[in-house]
């Protein structure tokens, strides 16, 4: 069965990493500048939920779009 995904916006110029659930569905997505270090506080995060193979929901960590957390910590983040 295929996963159905959201067009998900990426802003141009930002280097973005993604942590995937151990096969090709994506469960973090960060973005930076260009030579970020992933232990710097300088990532916006978001968070996908999946349900029935659908994507259901997006969120940020911690609530926010900023660009003021860790992708080293992305998990320890609350996600709304």
């Amino acid at each position: 069965m295929a996963i159905v995904y959201d067009i998900i916006a990426i802003t141009p110029g930002l280097s973005v990493v993604q942590d995937f659930d151990g096969g090709n569905v994506p469960i973090y997505l960060g973005e930076a500048s260009p030579g970020s270090s992933t232990a710097s506080g300088v990532w916006r995060i978001r968070k996908f939920t999946y349900t029935d193979n659908k994507q259901t929901a997006v969120e940020w960590a911690e609530g926010e779009g900023t660009f003021t957390k860790f992708w080293t910590g992305r998990t320890a983040y609350l996600y709304s």
